[in-house]
């Protein structure tokens, strides 16, 4: 399908002919409207488009770096063709190397052959005349010779093989070192942020930023009331921020901290003398010493600090601002045919009778759209008609078939939360997926010599990483209401990092701030100085390792008490202070400290 599957329409309001003259008078804007469907629209629409931008992005790198084409494709032809005479060859070199290591083993088998067949006759308590010593050592001879010469010809048919497959194997490592010198050049056209300006023509209304400003972190704390997503044990490794139709929105992919506990476990093996009762073959009872041995299990549970990552979608709306609610990914999505139906029949019922033991903290009410209660599950909302008001039945209906879609993206992965004007997602398939992430080509890889095959590897890198970035927000895209423009006048706009951007940059070289006895992961907590905008103070936590051994009391089978020792590991926090500059790579501030910069996401930072 065309780009022109969602015309673009432009909103004008009523404004004073003073108003006209401003820049912000006319915005262009994407309503997708109540028949949208996120799916069908990212699996004939944006996904195509998408494809495409990245294949004609591709190419322009591919011409500013000057790539002959042609004579890649030749030097990959000869590598293929060698590839293949290769495989031939050294499929027949070792069927050769196992026929003479056969004739090999004939050869001794035949030459042995006449004491085998001595050792036999022997055997059955007979004796081998000379006249079978001869006959017997004339085949064995002949079939040893034989064999022998067997293995002399494959000998001579190896050698000469073995040196045909060196010869190969020497220039095709030659023409992939030709060809990957070829495409050296490519390399220096992968960049910070390249991929945001195809998912930026592909997806109507989204607007990206370079790097998250803190005009757009203000923003959604001033202007929205979002609160502290980011404890202070948890640490932002990843951002992407920008806006949906001038709503803004922030990803963050945090690493997170608490103290858990572990279970250790210790062994000790005692043994003791026991008198046994037996009967000796005279029948008269006695007794005997006998060793028992046996092992002593104990165990001791402890403090132990356990990190996960997570990633989390913020977005202010001005859409129900009175309206507060959650749900957490539903089992119920994922099921299918008869079974779907009893289990979501089920639930329904069960939420029929909440519904109808309404008191002052529960006025939930069923929508028309059941299988959207069953599986949304938004229960706790506090405003039966604000929630109506935002999820119209379009907008029940297309949550309905994102839940329940697989194919193109991820089904039911996410936790949806409201609280006034903020929504915040959690989908689970961001957690591991950095959308900042240059995709460039794995190294080793055959995309290294091969234009064709890192032509293909980009764009479906590419293609995964926009499929990421549109499946996050695709619980809000199933929500017509959310599509509205922003109504009110934004945070105006600063070149300044965010403090969650800091975060995210003070991560991307963690190794430089990480405490030096640190055994343990670490969270990186930043603070913007009050005297310079551009100056964070970077405070790593982790744990250091302290070997220790405890003895359980634990009872064994001779009636006695041992010492069951446990080793375990006791984890002491350690702190590390450092000082990170961070500035805007097109506009930096003069004096800075000196140390080794690092660029990323159009941000320089210095430690």
């Amino acid at each position: 399908m065309s780009d022109e599957l969602i015309e673009p329409v432009i909103l004008r309001e009523e404004r004073s002919d003073a108003d006209a003259e401003s820049p912000q008078s006319t915005a262009l804007y994407h309503p997708y409207g109540e028949a949208f469907h996120p799916i069908t629209a990212y699996r004939d629409q944006f996904a195509p488009n998408y494809h495409r931008h990245s294949q004609q992005l591709f190419q322009g790198m591919v011409e500013r770096a000057g790539i002959d084409v042609d004579a890649n494709e030749v030097l990959n032809l000869r590598i293929d063709k060698l590839s293949g005479e290769l495989s031939s060859r050294q499929k027949i070199l070792n069927k050769f190397k196992a026929q003479r290591v056969f004739a090999i083993l004939g050869s001794i088998l035949a030459a042995a052959s006449p004491f085998i067949f001595n050792a036999i006759v022997q055997n059955q308590g007979q004796y081998l005349l000379p006249i079978g010593w001869i006959g017997a050592a004339v085949a064995a001879t002949g079939l040893a010779g034989l064999a022998v010469r067997a293995a002399m010809l494959l000998t001579n048919r190896i050698q000469p093989l073995r040196e045909q497959v060196a010869t190969d194997t020497a220039q095709k490592a030659q023409y992939i070192a030709e060809a990957t010198a070829g495409l050296a050049p490519l390399a220096g056209t992968y960049q910070w942020n390249m991929l945001d300006p195809l998912a930026e023509q592909s997806l109507p209304g989204l607007k990206l930023d370079p790097y998250v400003p803190s005009s757009r972190e203000n923003d959604l704390f001033v202007n929205y009331g979002l609160q502290q997503p980011v404890g202070p044990d948890s640490s932002v490794t990843s951002t992407q921020s920008g806006t949906f139709n001038d709503n803004p929105f922030v990803i963050l992919q945090t690493l997170n901290y608490e103290m858990g506990q572990k279970t250790y476990t210790g062994s000790l093996v005692i043994s003791w003398i026991e008198m046994e009762t037996y009967t000796d073959s005279n029948g008269r009872l006695r007794t005997r010493p006998v060793t028992r041995t046996q092992t002593l299990v104990a165990q001791v549970v402890k403090p132990f600090p356990t990190y996960w990552p997570d990633a989390l979608v913020i977005m202010g709306t001005e859409a129900a601002p009175q309206l507060s609610f959650s749900r957490a990914p539903n089992k119920l999505s994922a099921l299918e045919g008869k079974k779907a139906e009893r289990k979501v029949n089920r639930e329904v019922k069960r939420l029929e009778k909440q519904a109808r033991n309404t008191t002052q903290d529960n006025n939930f009410t069923l929508t028309a759209n059941q299988d959207f209660d069953a599986l949304f599950h938004a229960i706790n909302r506090n405003d039966e008609v604000h929630f109506r008001v935002l999820f119209t039945p379009a907008a029940q209906q297309q949550m309905v078939e994102l839940m329940r879609e697989k194919q193109h993206g991820y089904g039911d992965n996410f936790e949806f939360r409201k609280e006034g004007s903020v929504i915040v997602l959690r989908p689970q398939h961001l957690i591991n997926n950095d959308l900042t992430a240059v995709p460039i080509p794995p190294a080793g890889s055959s995309e290294q010599y091969n234009l064709a095959h890192q032509q293909a590897g980009f764009t479906a890198r590419a293609g995964a990483q926009f499929r990421d970035q549109y499946h996050a927000l695709a619980p809000i895209l199933a929500i017509p209401l959310l599509h509205e423009p922003r109504t009110t006048p934004a945070t105006e706009p600063t070149a300044v990092p965010a403090q969650w951007e800091a975060e995210a940059n003070a991560n991307y070289r963690a190794a430089e701030f990480n405490h030096p006895e640190s055994v343990t992961e670490n969270i990186l907590k930043v603070m913007p100085s009050v005297t310079d905008p551009n100056e964070f103070r970077v405070t790593s936590s982790g744990f250091r390792g302290e070997e220790r051994l405890d003895f359980v009391p634990t009872l064994g089978g001779d009636g006695r008490i041992h010492a069951v020792p446990v080793p375990w590991v006791e984890y002491r926090p350690v702190h590390r202070d450092s000082i990170m500059h961070l500035w805007d790579s097109a506009n930096p501030a003069p004096g800075r400290a000196p140390g080794q910069t690092v660029f990323r996401r159009n941000l320089t930072s210095a430690v």
